[in-house]
């Protein structure tokens, strides 16, 4: 083996190694250090094919063999900023919250792409969250709710 193919294989290695290590630590560090400090940040995945939202990651390799969970509902506390990343993992979807005032028109979600919504829910309520995006026969399944609790709530449920 020459000294190239020894080189070229140990970069080969390295950028196997460097380059998903580099993904994760943006996703976990810098991306989070952009939302107000004590936020509570959530990343919510359309998929076409099961018709569900979902919180667990989905990625290339994953997609296609793993049951991802429906995401039924998100609780979020009174007071406290919430950031949506809404992501699609494979179609065109839209992400609406018709009962809060700055998300009432649905929102495109491309395949691939993160849309991140801020928002600072002030009273306790239910609301509902929907693709608006006709993507697969399976669309109808594509909502839930965000339910916001105050702080009574959340003592009595030991939070």
């Amino acid at each position: 083996m020459s000294v190239q193919e020894k080189v070229a294989r140990i970069i080969l290695i390295l950028l196997t190694i460097t380059v998903p290590a580099g993904v994760w630590w943006y996703q976990q560090v810098v991306v989070p250090g952009n939302y107000p400090p004590g936020a509570r940040v959530v990343n919510l995945t359309g998929i076409a094919g099961s018709g569900k939202w979902t919180t667990v990651p989905v990625a290339g390799w994953n997609y296609w063999w793993k049951k991802f969970s429906r995401c039924d509902t998100l609780i979020f506390q009174a007071g406290t900023p919430v950031v949506l990343r809404v992501t699609s993992a494979d179609v065109l979807h839209s992400f609406a919250l018709p009962g809060v005032k700055q998300f009432q028109r649905p929102m495109d979600i491309p395949a691939g792409r993160w849309k991140t919504f801020l928002w600072m829910p002030e009273e306790p309520q239910r609301q509902p969250f929907l693709c608006w995006q006709v993507c697969s026969p399976d669309h109808e399944n594509m909502r839930g709710v965000i339910e916001i609790i105050g702080k009574e709530k959340l003592l009595e449920q030991g939070g």
